[in-house]
């Protein structure tokens, strides 16, 4: 038996909050949360985990990109050259401040 392990990471507490609750009867991605919950109750181990915006500058980086495409749907063949800075950072443990804004 092959055991399958998924870490997923997310820096919308929001979210995790939804897809570890109670199904609440009315939400805007109320289909698409009840699909994560199924696929987590699955023969294989998942945790989603918070992660602060600065340790997600990958994904950040990634869906800052998409919002702003015209394209509904992309497939990168080749790492952008300016994720594989971000990708290298992450890869030798690069640690970044978090920056406090105060008005």
């Amino acid at each position: 038996m092959e055991f399958r392990k998924v870490i997923c990471y997310s820096d919308f507490m929001d979210v995790i909050s939804l897809v570890h609750g109670s199904r609440p009867n009315y939400h805007h991605y109320m289909a698409i949360v009840l699909r994560i919950q199924d696929l987590i109750h699955m023969d294989w181990e998942i945790s989603i985990n918070h992660i602060l915006r600065e340790g997600n500058s990958c994904a950040d980086y990634l869906a800052k990109n998409g919002a702003t495409s015209t394209s509904t749907f992309t497939i990168l063949d080749d790492v952008p050259y300016e994720l594989k800075h971000m990708l290298f950072s992450d890869v030798i443990g690069t640690w970044f401040a978090r920056s406090w804004l105060f008005l």
